[in-house]
This record gives structure tokens, C-alpha cells and sequence, in this order.
């Protein structure tokens, strides 16, 4: 920031893109005023990417880096008809065409925003903390009494969850596109949730992991650790295989689709975190990583290679990419 300065500050963002072999394609580096860190980075057609900061995203080149543009506002989501959806604070969800002009706007929105592949709006509202479902037009849907959204599904079934405040006791709940609550069951904290290819729902508070089925019922509960610890958000493969690391031993785990352990793998190179694990269409692993080295702790981009039951049984590369925790990533196919 400025020296003296807390009301205007301007930062320097750096930008990189690599091949999918690891080597740099390019970096970009601009100035934006009012913005504090980057929040996202979203394809929003062939040749274009954003790049979501605090308070406003730049228009990126693909190909080169180059910036197209800027916008005083960031999507938190686009819409498959390229509708922006920015939630502007206090409650205010805006759907905004990509050249910024408002088509909408709702006014009772909750911090989280997700679509549906019908271009339906999910979001929890920020007075009574129900789901709520708009149509693309921003026409109210129906309204849940389900206080949390995690997710939505391919065939627009909507994952949330319900709290007991006075027991602390968590019910996942899975809503139809019409509203009707198909099931509900009880789940541990979901601190993280993916989705398998098969549509099962898994769910961690860091100390287990749950199996959640279609219909509802619990496939198995595995327990990760005694007690409450720092893993990655689990991802899982197209065999329906998960990935995840653990920050209390330094080890990668492979599960199968039934909780049990195929692989663990203690991190190379001295890394002692990782953040924001993707695949890549290859079935390589891409993330963030914290690794020491004789003068410090620096932060890169590893590339983990494929083995007999996934990747990160080998790492191929690392890339040094910045001195403090980067923000975001994406994996874009050109």
C-alpha cells in the first residue's frame, strides 16, 4: 500500500501462466488502485480470462497476458449465458451483463452464490438464512428452510445443510430444482465437500471423512486423524478415487471409492503445505505449495505425476512463483 495512506492503496498483481509441462508461457504484472488481493481466476470465453481482485478484475489474453481490459467489479460467478454475478455487499446480488449494465439485482443475498446448469441462482438469504433459488430472469424460484449451500449438481440438485444450534449437529440436505427436499441425513461439520463422478457427496471436518450416497444414505465414515488437523479440500478423480494431504504428518493420501487406503506418501522437498489441488486433463495434480529451501520458505506451483493409482506418488516439478501464499488458480484447456 501507500505509506500513510488506509483510505487509497494500490497493489502490484502478478499474474502467471504456465504450460502444461510446467514451463512459464508468461506473467503479467498490473496496477490496481482500492483492490487487496486476487479472489479468482475465471475463464469467461475462448481467449479470455479474468482475474477477480478485492474490488474489481482485469481482462487478460489467454494467449499472452496481455490486458484487454479492466472492470471497477468482480464476478464471483458467470453464468452459462456469460451473465456476470457479483455480490456487492450488504446483501446486494447483482446479474450483470458482460459489458456491465445491471439486468437484475436481488437484495437479500448471502455471501455464497452458485448456478445451476438450467442458469438457475442459489444463495442463502441474508436475513433468515433460507435457500433460495431465482430464475435466470431473477424471478424468484422457491425458498428452503435449508440455512447452508455447498453445492449444486449436474442434474441441479442442490446440496445444503442444516445447523442445530444447540446440539452443534449438522443434517446434509439435498433440494430439488423445484425446491422439494429429497432427503436429509446426518453429516459431520462439512469444513470442505467435493462431489464424486458417481454423484456421491463427500464431506470432512478434518477429523473425518464422510460417504454420502444419492438417496441419502451413508456409504462409510472414515476417520483421517484423532483429532481436529489441516488437510486440503479432497478431490476426486474420474475412478472416483481421492486425493488429499495431510498437514499433520506431510503426507499425501489416495482413498478408493470405498475409504480405503491405496496410497500415502510423504511430501518431497521439504513442502509442509498445500492449497487448492486440480486436476488437469492429463489426470496430473497441479497446487499450491509452501517448501523450504537453505535460505527460506518459499511458495510454488508443483506438477504431481501419475502413478499406479493416480498422481502425487511422484513430484515431476516445482515452480518458485511468489515469496507469500498465492491466491488462485484455474486450469483452463486452450
Amino acid at each position: 500500500p501507500n505509506p500513510g495512506s488506509w483510505t487509497e492503496y494500490q497493489y502490484d498483481f502478478n499474474v502467471s501462466s504456465f504450460t502444461s509441462t510446467g514451463q512459464k508461457a508468461w506473467n503479467t504484472t498490473y496496477l490496481r488502485q482500492n483492490s487487496r488481493y486476487a479472489t479468482s481466476i475465471i475463464e469467461e470465453r475462448n481467449g479470455v480470462v479474468i482475474v477477480g481482485t478485492y474490488r474489481n478484475y482485469a481482462q487478460l489474453s489467454i494467449d499472452d497476458g496481455s490486458i484487454i481490459d479492466y472492470a471497477e467489479y468482480c464476478p464471483d460467478i458467470i453464468g452459462p449465458d456469460g451473465t456476470h454475478f457479483v455480490n456487492s455487499g450488504g446483501g446486494l446480488l447483482k446479474a450483470l451483463k458482460p459489458d456491465g449494465t445491471t439486468k437484475w439485482q436481488f437484495d437479500k443475498s448471502g455471501a455464497k452464490i452458485a448456478v445451476g446448469c438450467d442458469g438457475a441462482i442459489y444463495t442463502c438469504r441474508n436475513d433468515n438464512g433460507y435457500l433460495i433459488c431465482l430464475n435466470a430472469d431473477g424471478t424468484p424460484r422457491f425458498e428452503s428452510s435449508v440455512n447452508g449451500l455447498l453445492l449444486v449438481d449436474p442434474n441441479n440438485t442442490v446440496y445444503g445443510y442444516k445447523r442445530n444450534s444447540n446440539n452443534n449437529e449438522y443434517m446434509l440436505c439435498a433440494v430439488s430444482h423445484n425446491g422439494m427436499i429429497l432427503w436429509s441425513t446426518k453429516t459431520c461439520c462439512p469444513k470442505y465437500y467435493c462431489l464424486g463422478p458417481d454423484g456421491t457427496v463427500y464431506l470432512t471436518d478434518s477429523m473425518w471423512l464422510e460417504a454420502i450416497s444419492l438417496n441419502g444414505k451413508l456409504k462409510w465414515k472414515k476417520q483421517l486423524h484423532s483429532s481436529n488437523t489441516y488437510i486440503t479440500q479432497p478431490i476426486v478423480d474420474a475412478g472416483g478415487r481421492i486425493y488429499y494431504f495431510s498437514g499433520s504428518d506431510k503426507c499425501f493420501y489416495i482413498l478408493d471409492g470405498d475409504g480405503n487406503e491405496l496410497c500415502k506418501t510423504p511430501a518431497p522437498l521439504g513442502i509442509s503445505w498445500v492449497d487448492k489441488m486440480r486436476f488437469d486433463k492429463d489426470g496430473h495434480i497441479w497446487a499450491f505449495v509452501k517448501y523450504s529451501t537453505e535460505s527460506a520458505n518459499d511458495y510454488g506451483l508443483a506438477i504431481f505425476g501419475e502413478a499406479d493409482y493416480g498422481p502425487i506418488t511422484g513430484l515431476e516439478d516445482i515452480v518458485e512463483i511468489a515469496k507469500r501464499d498465492p491466491k488462485a488458480i484455474n486450469i483452463i484447456s486452450k
